[in-house]
């Protein structure tokens, strides 16, 4: 069996992996099961949106493909996070409730 670093270091799952580590940097997380679901979140982030990405490119090179999803993964969290905050600031719920009917009382 022989090692091929090439294959390890373009494999998506890892450089996806690598990235979320990353992003946990930026948005750490206070407790073990948010370190968890963050580098989980990231990670998720990288392996869907990261292939998209190359795809829609048309990106060919199996290197600069690794690194848009590491970048994904490294990134995704955090704009996650944000997208998230802006909702709370905004008070989206109580602009989706403008928008239903009201019920006679």
């Amino acid at each position: 069996m022989s090692f091929e670093p090439d294959k390890i270091v373009t494999n998506p799952f890892v450089v996806g992996f690598a990235g979320a580590l990353l992003g946990l940097r930026a948005w750490p997380g206070t407790t073990w099961a948010e370190k968890v679901s963050n580098i989980a979140l990231g990670f998720a982030v990288a392996v869907v949106v990261g292939p998209a990405v190359v795809d829609y490119l048309h990106i060919s090179s199996e290197r600069i493909g690794a690194a848009i999803i590491f970048s994904c993964g490294a990134a995704g969290l955090v704009v996650f996070a944000a997208l998230i905050d802006g909702i709370k600031q905004t008070k989206f719920g109580e602009w989706i409730a403008s928008w239903l009917p009201r019920r006679p009382s």
